[in-house]
């Protein structure tokens, strides 16, 4: 058993025989009912007079986009692992290109797994909220404090879309507000001498002003280090919104992959390594991806932004 983002999995070998009939099956779907429950979703949280425009094809000369949002500039694609996967022809630089040219027309693009729509929903609904503005609640900040592990796991499993497998050996903060309910929480993890952001969510519904710098400030009042890094995700986040934060933009990071052989979740490149560690040593991992019907499902890279202490 392993885990990916709050989705959990088991590897085993999927014969060619399933594979042709899984494809058969998935593309014989048309619209899924998935698509159909983002698109009402979308509409209960919006004003009743929004405009949402459905497979639009105007923004992006001729390219599809699932789901248009005019008066928000914002896009949203419901990517079926099966078609965005490279099974179906959608390589590394395919979802990062179109989140680059929605860009350029000052579209927000968002992409969203169907994993993720069907294992972590609410979550998903609740980022969405948080995009277009029309969150559930404003939540103050009365303080913030290091917390355990075990508590920062337990509040991102509450509240995120991707909810990591664990955070050994990494440092947790807390902030919680005058009923002493923690309403954000951030994870900093250190790699070749650098601290990283490892992982940052707020309550679910709620607005929190300046959560993510407030609990940068304190865990730098804590460790001494200059300053931090936060990748931040494309497919999720605009890295411009960050700057009112105080981060700063350093570059580019390329896209990665996560695996998928059911097109029903995926799984990382590391988990498939440790199940067939014994055969890796016969054959590559890129021929064992293909023996056992593995597709990479990428994502649209990152941007590294930085939050350097006063004075540094």
């Amino acid at each position: 058993m392993g885990n990916l983002k709050g989705i959990t999995f088991t590897t085993k070998q999927v014969s060619h025989s399933q594979d042709r009939n899984i494809t058969e099956k998935i593309k014989s779907k048309g619209v899924s009912k998935e698509e159909k429950d983002l698109l009402a979703s979308l509409k209960s949280m919006l004003p009743r007079d929004t405009r949402i425009v459905e497979n639009d094809r105007t923004i992006l000369n001729g390219k599809e986009i699932d789901i248009l949002i005019p008066s928000y500039s914002l896009g949203i694609e419901y990517d079926g692992l099966y078609f965005h996967s490279e099974k179906d022809g959608k390589g590394p630089e395919y979802h990062y290109n179109k989140t680059l040219q929605c860009r350029s027309k000052g579209i927000q693009l968002v992409h969203i797994f169907s994993d993720e729509w069907e294992k972590r929903r609410t979550p998903v609904i609740n980022k969405l909220k948080q995009i277009t503005g029309r969150l559930d609640r404003v939540e103050e900040i009365s303080s913030i404090e290091e917390i355990s592990i075990s508590r920062a796991l337990t509040f991102f499993e509450a509240n995120s879309i991707n909810v990591p497998a664990g955070l050994d050996g990494e440092l947790c903060y807390g902030a919680f507000n005058d009923r002493n309910r923690m309403i954000a929480c951030a994870s900093f993890k250190k790699e070749n001498c650098e601290w990283y952001i490892s992982h940052f969510d707020v309550r679910g519904g709620s607005y929190v002003e300046k959560a993510l710098s407030r609990l940068v400030k304190k865990f730098l009042e804590d460790v001494f280090t200059p300053g931090v890094y936060l990748k931040v995700d494309n497919r999720w986040e605009n890295f411009r919104d960050f700057e009112s934060e105080g981060f700063v933009y350093k570059k580019s990071l390329k896209p990665q992959y996560t695996l998928t052989s059911t097109y029903n979740y995926r799984i990382l490149q590391e988990d498939f390594d440790k199940y067939y560690k014994d055969r890796i040593v016969h054959q590559s991992t890129e021929e064992l991806l293909k023996i056992n019907g593995y597709y990479k499902v990428w994502d649209c890279g990152y941007t590294l932004m930085e939050f350097k202490k006063r004075g540094s």
